[in-house]
C-alpha cells in the first residue's frame, strides 16, 4: 500500500453524509450548549451596570470662547492625561467616597473606573461600572463635581466643566447575554461536529465495501449478502 492509503481520509461527500447521519445529535447538543450558556449568563452571572460623565477642559480660564486658539485646544488635549491622573488620585477619590457615602477604598473605585479623551479632543469621559446602577451613577456624579474643584486647585489656570451628568442605567453592560448565547450555540455546534468526525476517524469497524478498498487497496469484485 502506498503512503496515501496508509492514512485514513474523508472527502467532502463523506463528511456531509457523516454529519447528516448524525444531524439529530448535532442539533440536540448545539441547542443544549446554547441554552446552558443563556441560563448561566442570565441567572448565574451577576449583572453589572455603568454610568458615564463627560467633562470639557481648557488649559486656561477664558471668558470669551472666541479667543480660543489651536494651541489652546492642543494644550487642553495634552492636559486630559494629567486631569485623569488627578481624578484617579486618593485625594479626589477619598472625597468621592465620603460624599457618595459608599463603602469602598480608593483602589476599588479605581478598578471600577475608566477614563479617557473623546476622539482625542479636549472632552473626556469617566465611566463607573459596578453591580449597583444607582451607586455607579452617584459615584460618577461625585467624581465629576469634586474633580472640577480639585483640578482647579492643583492645576493653575485650569478650567473643567461638566458636559453630561451621570444617569442611572437600568440595562446591564455585563454580561452580554445575546452575544454569549450566540457564542454558546456556535461552540456547541463546532464541538459536537469535531466529536462526530474524530469518533468516525477512530472507528476501525468496516461498515461498507468502500472501507475494505481503502484499507487493503484491493478492488472489490463482489460481496455476499446476509440472509
Amino acid at each position: 500500500m502506498n503512503n496515501n492509503n496508509q492514512e485514513q481520509e474523508i472527502d467532502l461527500k463523506q463528511l456531509f453524509y457523516l454529519l447528516h447521519s448524525n444531524l439529530k445529535i448535532i442539533i440536540l447538543i448545539t441547542i443544549l450548549v446554547g441554552m446552558i450558556t443563556f441560563l448561566v449568563s442570565s441567572y448565574l452571572i451577576t449583572p453589572e451596570y455603568s454610568s458615564t460623565v463627560k467633562l470639557y477642559v481648557n488649559n486656561k480660564t477664558i471668558v470669551n470662547t472666541e479667543s480660543l486658539t489651536t494651541s489652546d485646544i492642543s494644550a487642553a488635549q495634552q492636559l486630559v492625561g494629567t486631569y485623569v491622573a488627578i481624578i484617579e488620585s486618593d485625594l479626589v477619590l477619598n472625597d468621592v467616597i465620603e460624599k457618595a457615602g459608599v463603602d469602598y477604598t480608593p483602589e476599588q473605585i479605581r478598578q471600577m473606573m475608566t477614563a479617557d479623551s473623546v476622539n482625542n479632543t479636549e472632552v473626556f469621559y469617566v465611566t463607573v461600572q459596578g453591580e449597583n446602577s444607582m451607586e455607579c451613577a452617584e459615584i460618577a456624579d461625585e467624581i465629576a463635581k469634586i474633580s472640577t474643584t480639585k483640578i482647579a486647585e492643583i492645576v493653575e489656570g485650569s478650567s473643567v466643566r461638566i458636559l453630561d451628568r451621570a444617569k442611572v442605567n437600568s440595562n446591564s453592560v455585563y454580561p452580554n447575554v445575546g452575544l454569549n448565547t450566540a457564542i454558546g450555540f456556535l461552540l456547541g455546534f463546532v464541538i459536537i461536529c469535531l466529536v462526530v468526525i474524530v469518533s468516525d476517524l477512530l472507528d476501525t469497524k468496516i461498515k461498507v465495501e468502500e472501507d475494505i478498498e481503502a484499507i487493503t487497496d484491493i478492488p472489490i469484485i463482489g460481496f455476499i449478502t446476509e440472509y
